[in-house]
């Protein structure tokens, strides 16, 4: 059984601490990373992703038109990295 567990979202700046997964940024380089804690078969593993990183896993899987998902959160342009827009897509991704 797969278990899934979206951890507090962290604003960061610059690239992940695993430099074997580049990262570009543009403008401040601040943006939000959304960390889930994922355990399977006994095992346990955290994996932390960027919003446009989901929106792209979100597009990947809609092309293969074998799973019904819901909407996927649009982007938020202004606040963004406000607390209260930080929860709402964690509880929506």
């Amino acid at each position: 059984d797969v278990q899934v567990v979206f951890e507090e979202p962290f604003t960061s700046r610059g690239g992940r601490k695993d430099a074997s997964i580049p990262l570009v940024c543009l403008g401040s380089g601040e943006h939000a990373v959304f960390v889930l804690r994922v355990s399977y078969n006994g095992r346990r593993w955290s994996v932390e992703r960027r919003y446009r990183e989901f929106d792209e896993l979100d597009k990947e899987l809609r092309a293969s038109k074998t799973l019904r998902l819901p909407p996927f959160p649009s982007k938020v342009w202004v606040g963004a990295l406000s607390k209260e827009n930080l929860e709402r897509r964690k509880h929506d991704l």
